[in-house]
């Protein structure tokens, strides 16, 4: 009978031991679960400061270039401003000629 007593204690040690680790390895996923989703905000974040990234180099060339544009027309009205100064002082020298 002991024989029996013992394999019972043993069987049901074994039953516990396997109960234990099942229950081990739900709680390990468990706890997992959270990290996982962290790895996966954490990558979409990254990936969203990297898009931006590529949006603000865009927008820093299409805002040069418009600079550029800018800097051109004050450029050209500068000069427009020059021709007309130019000709009303070409138009008023003429007056003055015909005025003696």
């Amino acid at each position: 009978m002991e024989y029996y007593a013992v394999m019972g204690m043993v069987a049901a040690c074994l039953i516990a031991v396997f109960g234990l680790s099942v229950n081990l390895k739900k709680k390990l996923k468990e706890e997992e679960k959270p990290l996982q989703e962290l790895n996966i905000n954490i990558t979409k974040l990254t990936m969203a400061i990297d898009s931006m990234r590529e949006n603000d180099i865009i927008r820093d060339k299409r805002i040069e270039k418009h600079g550029n544009e800018i800097d051109d027309l004050k450029r050209r009205a500068t000069m427009n401003e020059a021709r007309i100064v130019n000709l009303e002082s070409w138009k008023n020298a003429g007056r003055k000629g015909e005025k003696e």
